[in-house]
């Protein structure tokens, strides 16, 4: 399978089990909700995909607790099959399965609480807790990072949090960072289902390690025997994200990775399954400048989803994971490899060995396997997206509106340049900096202010009133109907040349905040104007977080007008967001503004008017700490800058 950046992939395969290694124990257990016993007895039930906690196998199994809804006549208990969930007593229709809309409707969970602590020990600081579809879940973000004097914030990737823009964790759009020695606390309803992952937006911070899965149980598309651990797959080398990132902006050359990890592991990690059994398994790309292509020798894989949506199960020709149900034998082993795609890797001169784990089929955990002797499947390793998902619940798009005459589309027209930016001296910034490599979507790079996030000052969200701001603006949103807004975004080579800079061939993953990217076109080849705008696909497309653009290409995507806030899309590479590759779509201005200027609460629920108050007293303690900082680099006549990228 072809994963590029930061794509979320499910899997079912025959005979596979976790490499995760031990886990941090600096975070706390979850905390379900009060909720007052009924007289029928509905108890809590352990879903299908619950796991253990890795690091203790005396740990209990989380449990879903739907007992608040039985007075509007659900029967919260344990689903028959993985697609179903929650069954109503009497109305088939509204049952909640793997068929629900949930952007129309979502059940009622528990509250569950999470503790995480970002200091200089951990690398991966939290394992990925669990919660279940509907559940309200409050993580408080601890930030411990006092000896390096960093700042933090934590983005959950993919989820859209609706109506609660204040809880995306992008600094200088959402919130101010969380100085050391503070917290911050992240409420939001998992609305979606499936598995994720959490990483830091703070600069080039999860680069280094600071990112893990989350879980929210839910149906799934297809029956399997046992759920697996997710798989982290990443890029990594010994030195700080920050030097690389120097590199890159004085580049060539440009910086390089060294190794291949699985869930924090190199080679070898070991995996031990039983014949005969159905896998299921998420893997995750988290690499900071690799896409890779991740297969089990002699085995296929049947996906049933990606990116928290639920889609129909089909089989690569990428992944060969799980063949038919057939017996192997006791003792076989077989390579996991994982290739870094052709193109679009950060390894150079050459990229490691693929083999970075062994599937081993045995009765006894405790034995040692053997070295396999297996062969690679036959499949490409070049760069490219998956085009085959169909999603369970299928969504149709309007045709894109056509303006006047009818020669021009009404749509949002980008593309991908590179072009030198002199980081000029500025006492918030310490020192002085020469020219150096930004990227940009439109006119201009994007440039946050940790001060003086883009939600607190909505009115001047415009590329000419704020300089470096990068905005697009939603259309207008309609609660009777759905708004589509589309977007072209063209790669590193065209006919028609859209906007200033220079092309720079490269892939690009395109992740977008708060919203699912409707995928309708994606093609390999140059941009040719308005013809290409033929032959999108209307019917049941696509839907991502994350959508990899062709070097030579272009995309064509849609999202609604539906979620009030300034909302992040950017490219995945690390040293391309830092390099400014990033936008933020305006969305909902009335409603975000009542939210932020809390003020006037009528309207606003208790955890809006908390996240309000945070919001500001985080920007007061941030700005207090961050001046302090740069009072100290300049008396220490540093010729460290105080920050020198995006800040994304």
């Amino acid at each position: 399978m072809l994963l590029s950046n930061y794509f979320v992939t499910i899997i079912n395969f025959f005979g596979l089990q976790s490499p995760l290694g031990p886990v941090p124990d600096d975070v706390s257990l979850p905390i379900e909700g009060h909720v007052k016993p009924h007289p029928q007895k509905f108890e809590p039930w352990v879903p299908p995909g619950a796991l253990k906690d890795p690091g203790d196998p005396d740990s209990e199994l989380i449990r879903c607790d739907y007992r608040a809804m039985v007075k509007d006549g659900y029967l919260p208990s344990r689903p028959q099959g993985n697609d179903g969930w929650i069954p109503h007593k009497d109305d088939p229709n509204l049952h909640f399965n793997i068929s629900t809309d949930y952007d129309a409707r979502t059940p009622v969970g528990v509250t569950r609480e999470y503790h995480m602590t970002v200091n200089e020990s951990h690398a991966q600081v939290w394992d990925g807790r669990q919660a279940c579809w509907g559940d309200e879940l409050r993580i408080t973000v601890h930030n411990n990072l006092t000896e390096v004097k960093n700042g933090t914030a934590i983005h959950l990737h993919g989820f859209k949090l609706m109506n609660s823009n204040l809880v995306d964790g992008v600094p200088g759009m959402t919130q101010c960072p969380i100085a050391p020695g503070e917290n911050y606390t992240y409420i939001f309803t998992a609305q979606q289902y499936g598995t994720s992952w959490y990483h830091s937006h703070y600069s080039l911070q999860y680069a280094d390690g600071l990112l893990g899965p989350i879980t929210i149980h839910g149906p799934t598309s297809a029956e399997y025997d046992e759920p697996l651990y997710p798989l982290i797959l990443n890029d990594y080398n010994q030195r700080s994200s920050f030097l690389d990132y120097y590199i890159e902006q004085h580049g060539p050359p440009w910086p390089n990775q060294e190794s291949i990890l699985i869930n924090d592991h190199g080679r070898c990690n070991e995996a031990v399954a039983d014949t005969g059994k159905k896998y299921s398994v998420v893997l995750v790309n988290a690499a900071t400048d690799t896409t890779f292509v991740f297969s089990i020798d002699g085995h296929n894989v049947t996906v049933i989803g990606t990116d928290l949506v639920a889609v129909e199960p089909f089989e690569t020709n990428n992944v060969r994971l799980g063949n038919a149900r057939e017996d192997v034998p006791e003792g076989s082993s077989f390579w996991i490899r994982t290739y870094p795609a052709d193109g679009c890797n950060g390894f150079r001169p050459r990229a490691p060995d693929a083999r970075q784990g062994i599937l081993w089929y045995s009765s006894d955990k405790n034995s040692v396997p053997s070295v396999p002797e297996t062969n690679p499947s036959n499949y490409t390793i070049m760069c490219g997206d998956m085009v085959h998902y169909k999603p369970v619940v299928p969504w149709t798009v309007p045709s894109i509106p056509q303006i006047g005459d009818g020669s021009v589309f009404d749509i949002i027209e980008t593309t991908i340049s590179v072009w030198p930016w002199n980081l000029t001296k500025d006492t918030k910034f310490a020192t002085d900096a020469p020219n150096v490599w930004s990227w940009k979507f439109l006119k201009d790079h994007a440039w946050v202010d940790y001060k003086q996030p883009s939600v607190g000052h909505v009115d001047q969200l415009d590329p000419d009133a704020w300089d470096h701001s990068a905005v697009i603006n939603s259309k207008q949103m309609k609660e009777d109907e759905d708004v589509w807004n589309y977007m072209l975004i063209v790669g590193g080579r065209a006919e028609k040349q859209i906007g200033g800079g220079l092309l720079a061939p490269a892939y690009h993953p395109i992740h977008i905040h708060g919203h699912d990217l409707v995928v309708l076109k994606n093609s390999s080849k140059p941009y040719e104007g308005y013809a290409s705008l033929n032959e999108l696909q209307l019917e049941n497309p696509m839907r991502r977080d994350t959508v990899l653009l062709p070097n030579s290409g272009y995309l064509v995507v849609a999202w609604k007008s539906d979620n009030p806030g300034a909302w992040a899309m950017h490219c995945h590479i690390a040293w391309h967001a830092s390099g400014g590759l990033a936008l933020q779509i305006v969305e909902g201005r009335d409603k975000l503004k009542q939210q932020v200027n809390y003020q006037n609460t009528a309207g606003l629920s208790a955890n809006e008017v908390f996240l309000a108050r945070q919001y500001e007293n985080t920007c007061a303690t941030w700005s207090t700490w961050q001046d302090k900082r740069i009072e100290e680099l300049n008396n220490e006549h540093s010729t460290e800058r105080f920050r020198d990228d995006s800040g994304l």
